[in-house]
């Protein structure tokens, strides 16, 4: 007894990838195939396109955390920089100390 799998492939193609050959590239042969198979499996698109946005939606967010930790970072270090600056140091002892101060101040912010 031989095996129809050949059969059942093709009939799971055929019905729109075979009719117009022409109109579809590569890519979406490939994914038209892949995403059939899916279905043919027993898969869910709903849950498939659901994983698919839950997935780039973490995406994001890690980027977003990435942004924020290097913008902590930043300014975290300019911060420093004017606090362990020699003249700021000395400034408190100055008449003009409260004007370099201030202006130093204002490059963190």
């Amino acid at each position: 007894m031989g095996c129809s799998a050949e059969g059942q492939v093709s009939h799971l193609l055929s019905s729109r990838l075979s009719s117009r050959p022409l109109g579809w590239s590569k890519k979406g042969v490939t994914k038209m195939a892949r995403l059939r198979a899916y279905v043919a499996n027993d898969g869910k698109v709903c849950d498939l396109i659901k994983y698919k946005q839950e997935k780039q939606h973490r995406m994001i967010q890690d980027e977003i955390k990435i942004e924020v930790d290097k913008e902590i970072k930043r300014k975290q270090k300019t911060y420093t920089d004017v606090w362990n600056h020699q003249t700021v140091a000395g400034s408190t002892r100055l008449v003009d100390g409260m004007y370099c101060l201030t202006k130093k101040l204002r490059g963190i912010i």
